[in-house]
């Protein structure tokens, strides 16, 4: 029982270094944009991270989370947003002002 459970964890961890070597073949030389949505656990980003090649070319990864843990652990090159729990009509000027412009509303704080 022991060595087949051994078995499928090698299985499994095989297969997710195969899918994330193609991922990173994939985007290699591309300029991209990743969304990762709501984050939940900074391993994921620790086990994804190096997926995504950084070879200058302005690519960007956003990740979202609702936890100031995950969102220290996967910090990059800036320190995280924090929102607050937005109004219905504070979530539409994000998402039409905000986005289009690439300039966050006055009312989103740093994360200390």
């Amino acid at each position: 029982m022991m060595l087949s459970m051994v078995r499928d964890l090698t299985d499994k961890c095989t297969c997710c270094r195969i899918v994330a070597d193609e991922l990173k073949k994939s985007l290699m030389g591309k300029r991209y944009l990743i969304v990762l949505d709501d984050m939940w656990d900074g391993k994921a980003w620790d086990d994804l991270r190096f997926s995504f090649p950084d070879v200058g070319n302005r690519s960007r990864i956003v990740i979202t989370t609702r936890l100031e843990e995950v969102a220290k652990q996967v910090k990059h090159h800036v320190d995280p947003y924090s929102l607050p729990f937005l109004k219905p009509d504070e979530s539409e000027v994000v998402a039409e002002k905000g986005v289009s412009t690439g300039k966050l509303p006055s009312f989103t704080t740093r994360c200390e």
